[in-house]
């Protein structure tokens, strides 16, 4: 199973990091993901934390607009661009806990 998770993210510097750490943690039975982030022209430091976070972890790989596009648009790029044949999407801001993919895997 090659599985992708992905998050589109807006202004998220204050929970990005976390909800890579915790999404991460959940994968420890999952041999072959990958988590994709887009971020949506964020005004503030999430775009350095991607980056930064990046530099770490090699199956993260992350997208960017440079103007804000909205949600929907986002959606359906992360859609695009997920490599995975099961995709799940999950939020930036920390509202779906990562537990709920260990839930989907089971």
């Amino acid at each position: 199973m090659f599985l992708s998770i992905v998050i589109p993210v807006y202004n998220e510097e204050k929970t990005i990091k976390a909800v890579l750490d915790e999404h991460i943690a959940q994968l420890k039975h999952v041999e072959q993901w990958e988590i994709v982030c887009l971020d949506d022209a964020s005004t503030d430091g999430t775009w350095g934390i991607l980056e930064a976070y990046a530099q770490q972890q090699s199956r993260l790989r992350l997208l960017r607009h440079e103007t804000n596009q909205g949600i929907s648009p986002s959606f359906q790029q992360l859609f695009e661009e997920a490599k995975g044949e099961y995709i799940y999407l999950t939020a930036g801001d920390g509202q779906w806990p990562a537990e709920n993919l260990t839930r989907l895997l089971k």
